[in-house]
């Protein structure tokens, strides 16, 4: 029965990763959690693989389609990948730090949800100062370092944060460009931070099975669905998560 309610849920999610690009860790890890009872560097770490797997083949679309810039995600794994390595090195192998991955995965999905919630206010702000976007070569880097210790510690971060952060330095550029290059990003990066947590045998590649099996049809079914959610109810919906997570660690 279980095996069968983590499928449909990943059919859910891939359905919601379909129709936003968002989705894959800021879901799919709160509900491994709160809801299956999946212990939190397990679920970090096979969401890690299972958001690898599933936006590689929207990765490769995008570059079929030459909608990915690689120099915008050449900069972001300029930071990413450093940090996302150092924190790999600092991951103990008899698994203490439980609370501080809920307490890490409980901020990025309230960073993830309020950044989203405001990007309008954010990018006008940034607008209004143009003198910044002088400097989004640097900024890429910073973010990118930021999103490298987000994800390896609670797979958070990469797609529907990077996203809006893209949208912010970059207003000129079509949509479509822009998540070609968090699609870019985040598989690199996924599978950096996925195989650091392998190596201290966090992966349960059982669970990645039935969640792939859920998934992939859903993303494949999102995709092609007219209708289209409003990112802020997707904000709505992960600020709610994160505080839950919050209140759930304090209880701990």
């Amino acid at each position: 029965m279980t095996e069968v309610a983590l499928i449909v849920s990943a059919l859910f999610v891939g359905i919601i990763i379909g129709m936003t690009g968002i989705g894959g860790g800021s879901l799919m890890t709160p509900l491994l959690i709160l809801v299956f009872k999946i212990s939190p560097p397990v679920a970090v770490a096979t969401d890690l693989f299972f958001a690898g797997v599933t936006k590689l083949v929207g990765t490769v679309e995008y570059t079929r389609k030459k909608l990915v810039d690689w120099k915008i995600s050449s900069f972001m794994w300029l930071g990413s990948i450093p940090a996302s390595l150092a924190t790999v090195a600092i991951i103990p192998e008899n698994g203490e730090f439980v609370v501080t991955i809920q307490k890490v995965l409980s901020f990025a999905l309230l960073l993830t949800g309020t950044v989203i919630f405001l990007r309008p206010k954010i990018s006008r702000w940034v607008h209004n100062r143009k003198n910044i976007l002088k400097y989004r070569s640097i900024l890429l880097v910073l973010f990118g370092a930021l999103l490298g210790v987000l994800v390896t510690l609670s797979s958070v971060g990469a797609g529907a944060l990077g996203l809006a952060v893209l949208a912010v330095l970059f207003p000129e550029r079509r949509m479509t460009e822009l998540v070609g290059v968090d699609l870019a990003h985040t598989v690199i990066l996924s599978f950096v931070a996925g195989l650091g947590h392998l190596a201290v045998d966090h992966v349960n590649f059982q669970l990645l099975g039935l969640l792939l099996i859920g998934s992939l049809p859903g993303v494949w079914l999102g995709s092609r669905l007219n209708w289209r959610l409003n990112e802020r109810w997707i904000a709505a919906v992960l600020l709610l998560v994160g505080g839950w997570l919050a209140y759930a660690t304090c209880l701990r």
